[in-house]
């Protein structure tokens, strides 16, 4: 699998408060996705399942969540599981959220982030940015 990272835009600027660490851990693993914004292979499954494609082809979703999870570890070195939509049709263009949750820190506050998942081609190819 290929990552291929972009440059990271502005999450804006963080208000001081008494949850300003907070917001920057959350501004900081929104950059992440940012940053982590990939192109991945998600391989369509072989089943024979039908849907309203014309291949009927299912999207490999399981191999986007560990995607985004690895981008996720490797960038921001946090544990999250994310979770999509259990059957997407495998066509260009489609486009779903998929959302990764985890704590942060000592006192575990937790997160949850969407990420917008586009498929670039009919071949499972995907990028996904948060």
């Amino acid at each position: 699998m290929k990552i291929q990272p972009t440059t990271p835009r502005s999450t804006g600027p963080v208000h001081a408060g008494p949850i300003a660490g907070i917001a920057r851990r959350g501004a900081a693993l929104a950059a992440t996705g940012l940053a982590a914004a990939t192109l991945v292979s998600a391989c369509g499954s072989s089943s024979t399942e039908t849907s309203n494609s014309p291949s009927g082809k299912k999207l490999d979703v399981a191999r986007v969540q560990a995607s985004i999870e690895e981008s996720i570890l490797l960038k921001r070195h946090l544990r999250s599981t994310v979770t999509c939509p259990a059957s997407v049709e495998q066509k260009a263009g489609v486009e779903f959220t998929c959302y990764a949750t985890g704590t942060i820190g000592k006192k575990k506050t937790p997160y949850r982030t969407p990420f917008t998942v586009t498929q670039v081609n009919n071949s499972g190819y995907v990028t996904y940015h948060s």
